[in-house]
């Protein structure tokens, strides 16, 4: 919704502000608390302190990157452009989420390890 805003200028901004609270809204629900879940239940105990504070600073590291490529990536694939290849990279992290982390439910947090 937010990228067809930017493409077809003749919707409305209220589009616009709908896209960006439902993109907040499924975020959050979804895949905003994995950077903190996922590496809290994989890692085992004896190195799940450290496996934090690498998560952490890699989250902060790429929140960084983005940020500080939007503009630039904006003016060479327009706005549309830029939140649809965001779509496609939130696309592969859901596959990579999917296909490739074990399933930890029903098990003990001292039960996990890599």
């Amino acid at each position: 919704i937010l990228a067809a805003t930017f493409l077809f200028e003749d919707l409305s901004a209220s589009m616009g502000i709908i896209g960006l609270a439902s993109y907040l809204s499924f975020f959050s629900l979804g895949m905003g608390p994995g950077a903190w879940l996922i590496p809290a239940e994989v890692f085992s105990t004896t190195i799940r302190a450290k496996a934090m504070s690498v998560a952490t600073f890699m989250n902060r590291a790429t929140g960084t990157i983005v940020t500080s490529s939007f503009f630039t990536l904006a003016r060479l694939l327009t706005y549309s452009g830029f939140f649809i290849l965001l779509g496609f990279i939130n696309i592969g992290i859901m596959l990579f989420f999917y296909f490739m982390l074990p399933e930890t439910k029903g098990r003990d947090l001292e039960d996990m390890s890599m």
